[in-house]
């Protein structure tokens, strides 16, 4: 396995690009193209997590793609912990705030088109996958790859940025949602960092909302998705993947959708790979694996 990890920018180490390319082998038809897809760790777009990064990418190659992980913008990116005062907010800063963890995926994409050669893919079955914050912003670029936000952004035509598939473990979709919601305390000031972090304001107006909560922005543009979540997550709601499907649907967008009964918010592949203790491991859950798997195989093309 070939991994190397780049930067988006070169003034920047903490928005990189890690590539993990399976080695070409006579036994493996190396001429051949495999799809790649792009992991999005979470974070609430404070910090990325590791548990949803290389282990995500790591499972998927065992799927036969080409795998990277994304470290988009986020506040707290060169830590790359959660701040010990979350009571109060950080500084600004604009270099994080939308578009920009959206624009890095894009951006994402035509770098990997520009080595597709080199890396062996085929550059019509590039996915996305997200967690959490990071399915936030696959699921917003499954909407809005067409939109001038990104080609203009980018100086770059629809097709180039036209992703494959979409897949999206417990996002966070709807950003007027929790505003309605009784949370404690702690969970608030989360959310406060989180929307302060995003928008450059712990209290955007509804319609700054509206314009990046992906429920809103589906149309019959967006691309497949697959959609996982907990009925009992306790940090993103389960109403946040409802949302979404229910606009999936209202569209005829091809989705998939599963609620499991159990579970907390965070759990990955809800494997011993990906867990801090024993409440991560949740054998029910870690079934999203094989059926996502499954749903692969029937909408990318394995040259």
């Amino acid at each position: 396995m070939k991994i190397e990890t780049l930067r988006l920018y070169e003034d920047r180490e903490d928005v990189t690009l890690t590539s993990y390319i399976l080695d070409d082998s006579a036994e493996l038809s190396a001429s051949a193209k495999r799809p790649a897809i792009i992991i999005n760790p979470g974070g609430a777009y404070i910090t990325i997590s590791d548990r949803e990064a290389e282990p995500v990418a790591m499972k998927f190659c065992g799927m036969g793609f080409q795998t990277f992980v994304l470290k988009y913008s986020v506040i707290n990116g060169n830590e790359n912990a959660w701040p010990k005062n979350m009571d109060i907010l950080p500084a600004r800063n604009k270099t994080v705030e939308y578009p920009a963890a959206l624009l890095e995926l894009g951006k994402s994409i035509l770098l990997i088109k520009c080595r597709a050669e080199e890396w062996h893919i085929d550059i019509t079955q590039i996915g996305i996958c997200g967690f959490s914050a990071g399915a936030h912003n696959c699921t917003l670029y499954a909407s809005s790859w067409f939109r001038s936000v990104l080609t203009k952004g980018l100086h770059a035509m629809e097709e180039e940025l036209h992703p494959a598939f979409c897949i999206a473990g417990y996002p966070f979709v709807d950003w007027e949602l929790e505003y309605n919601l009784g949370l404690d305390e702690a969970t608030r000031n989360a959310y406060r960092w989180m929307y302060f972090d995003f928008f450059g304001d712990a209290d955007p107006i509804p319609e700054r909302m509206r314009e990046c909560s992906p429920n809103y922005l589906v149309t019959e543009k967006t691309i497949p998705t697959f959609i996982w979540t907990t009925s009992t997550d306790q940090a993103v709601d389960p109403r946040h993947s409802i949302r979404l499907v229910s606009a999936m649907a209202e569209c005829g967008v091809p989705y998939e959708f599963h609620i499991f009964g159990e579970g907390q918010h965070g759990l990955a592949l809800a494997d011993i790979t990906t867990s801090q203790n024993e409440d991560d491991i949740n054998n029910t859950v870690a079934q999203w694996i094989p059926l996502v798997d499954r749903w692969l195989k029937r909408i990318v093309r394995f040259v």
